[in-house]
């Protein structure tokens, strides 16, 4: 199976961080997106890996180049493609595996690909959606076939189905396709709903694959990113973070293991701190600091996420 991670979105929200680096270099507890999406193919036994870019593509490529691990690399000109035009760009290198599963490079999932693959092969469908259950979720679909019946983004109202039938699902962004998916595809395609709604059209089952309650989480926000901060200091999420993080669960804290104990008392709650100091005049409390960013003298932080390009503020 090839993984295909995307990662060409322009991060508008977490700007000013942004307008310097890519979306998919975004820091999550010290490690870029694009690092963790990779080792969670890797994780789940996919070797053969591929990566879109469009916005800094250039520092894409120098990361990927960095890494031990190779990756194919599509340099998206011109125009930004979505899911749609990404997988009809990549529509080659993909068509080389009986099926490629798809990511988004912004979501942090905690899923067992691998088990879910076998749902996928079980349910003998074209395309497979991975989904948690939820009434206020993305998408629907009908409870027994685990047909694929709809986004609820669109301007229609909910699906014709048996109540009893009809379900709802958060769609995280990860999705399996079998080779025949590509066929349908567009060079204008953007939006992957068209798509999803082409190949039903052409006889091409639509499945969800349920994978249960899990957590996730898009990092595309600043405040949903600061919250897998604060749900890993909590114990809500479970991610690998460098070896110079201290994460104090009874403190409600994270901190380099060079601050002394009197700088670690300092921090106020949720504060998640990579910068080599803090000023004893500031204070701190729901806030993510990364590494090379610089806290001011008589600074009082709350709710923002510090990086070395500015601020970025979030509401609670």
């Amino acid at each position: 199976m090839i993984g295909f991670i995307l990662a060409a979105g322009f991060g508008t929200r977490l700007k000013p961080l942004t307008d310097h680096i890519p979306k998919a270099l975004v820091p999550v507890c010290g490690k870029p997106l694009l690092a963790r999406s990779i080792d969670f193919f890797h994780r789940s036994g996919v070797d053969r890996i591929a990566v879109n870019a469009h916005h800094h593509p250039e520092k894409i490529k120098a990361f990927l180049d960095s890494q031990d691990r190779s990756c194919e690399f599509f340099h998206e000109t011109g125009r930004i493609r979505g899911t749609g035009g990404a997988l009809h760009f990549a529509r080659e290198f993909l068509a080389t595996s009986d099926i490629f599963c798809v990511a988004n490079v912004d979501i942090v999932a905690a899923i067992d690909l691998a088990a879910l693959l076998g749902k996928f092969v079980r349910l003998d469908c074209c395309a497979g959606l991975i989904a948690m259950p939820s009434q206020n979720g993305t998408i629907w679909y009908h409870r027994r076939s685990m047909d694929y019946l709809g986004a609820r983004s669109e301007p229609l109202p909910p699906p014709r189905c048996a109540p009893e039938d009809l379900a709802g699902g958060e769609f995280p962004g990860i999705a399996f396709y079998r080779r025949e998916a590509l066929a349908v595809l567009d060079k204008n395609d953007f939006s992957i709903l068209p798509v999803w709604k082409r190949m039903q059209e052409a006889g091409m089952r639509v499945c969800i694959v349920e994978s249960g309650s899990a957590y996730w989480n898009d990092t595309g926000t600043p405040r949903s990113l600061a919250a897998i901060h604060f749900d890993v200091i909590g114990g809500a999420c479970r991610l690998d973070i460098p070896d110079n993080v201290i994460i104090d669960g009874a403190g409600k804290k994270a901190y380099p293991r060079s601050f002394d104990s009197v700088t670690a008392a300092r921090l106020g709650p949720y504060s998640w701190v990579e910068a080599d100091a803090v000023p004893s005049s500031s204070s701190l409390s729901r806030t993510v600091v990364f590494r090379g960013a610089t806290v001011p003298e008589n600074a009082d932080l709350r709710n923002t996420i510090l990086t070395p390009y500015g601020a970025i503020p979030f509401e609670t």
